[in-house]
């Protein structure tokens, strides 16, 4: 298979030295290094899924544990039994519990982390406001995510130091999207809002009727851009 690569050095895409030019792609005006990296994501998830590693399959099997049972039923035994590796093959990776959850976090973390590093990149691209479309993210992220999250918040309680990466990354990304704004201030007090909102349903605090929570976060979003106006 041909990679976009060296389609774009025999196509009207050559030549990435030359002025940003503007083409169509899905309907967007976007330049031509977009259009590179999109045709790049297009043509990678068309390969064929590489195995994924020892490693990553323990991880998985360790997110399905907690999310199913909580983390107090996260055990070697029982994320070796999910995974289907022996009980030594869990330990070669993850020593104990307590590095199992750092493995977790980590990953959830990064996994957040690129997630947001890309809807700020998409928000440059399109010239939108980059908070609003991190915003977005945030709010968007599944159930499924969700579950894990309320989990590896509980495991914390026990243990808070394994929300260290969190808080670092969610603080330097925020801090900077928030000193880019007119109004820093109500950027923060937009941003604990939608903590807040999180943060009640991950507890399950259901204060807030389910056919509520599409409105208040339509609402967030808007008066997030207002702040660029």
């Amino acid at each position: 298979m041909l990679s976009p690569f060296a389609k774009a050095r025999t196509g009207r895409l050559a030549s990435l030295e030359r002025p940003p030019e503007l083409y169509r792609l899905d309907g967007i005006d976007c330049t031509v290094w977009t259009v590179y990296v999109q045709c790049t994501i297009k043509w990678i998830h068309a390969m064929p899924a590489s195995k994924p590693s020892t490693r990553g399959t323990i991880l998985d099997a360790a997110e399905t544990v907690v999310a199913r049972d909580g983390s107090r039923r996260l055990t070697i035994d029982a994320v070796a039994a999910e995974a289907s590796v022996s009980k030594g093959g869990v330990l070669y990776h993850f020593p104990n519990k307590i590095a199992l959850l750092q493995g977790m976090v980590e990953r959830m973390v990064t996994e957040i982390g690129d997630e947001l590093a890309c809807a700020e990149s998409r928000a440059r691209e399109a010239g939108k406001p980059p908070l609003v479309e991190v915003f977005a993210s945030m709010f968007d992220r599944s159930e499924s995510q969700d579950g894990l999250s309320t989990a590896l918040l509980a495991a914390s309680a026990e243990h808070p130091e394994l929300l260290d990466p969190a808080r670092e990354i969610l603080s330097t990304i925020f801090q900077r999207l928030a000193e880019e704004t007119p109004d820093p201030v109500a950027a923060h007090v937009l941003m604990l809002a939608m903590d807040g909102l999180k943060l009640s349903v991950l507890l399950g605090f259901n204060h807030i009727p389910d056919h509520q929570f599409q409105p208040i976060r339509d609402r967030l979003l808007s008066m997030a851009r207002e702040l660029y106006t």
